[in-house]
């Protein structure tokens, strides 16, 4: 498995996606609340979906961090 969504980059999802990228997995995420956060991840390497049903298409497993 190489490809990992994450959708829910908030206080919680954005340390884990920063973890997956570290640990060399293609992270897709998408904006909703925190664009600052999201925006973090993409500079570290993370490929910005339009919308959650992209994120699940790009990707092998989904990881949701939401409300």
């Amino acid at each position: 498995m190489k490809h990992i969504g994450l959708v829910g980059v908030g206080a919680m999802g954005e340390p884990m996606g920063a973890s997956l990228l570290r640990a060399g997995f293609a992270l897709h995420v998408t904006a909703h609340r925190s664009r600052e956060r999201l925006e973090r991840l993409l500079k570290a390497g993370a490929i910005e979906e339009r919308d959650p049903a992209a994120v699940a298409a790009a990707s092998e497993c989904v990881i949701t961090m939401v409300p």
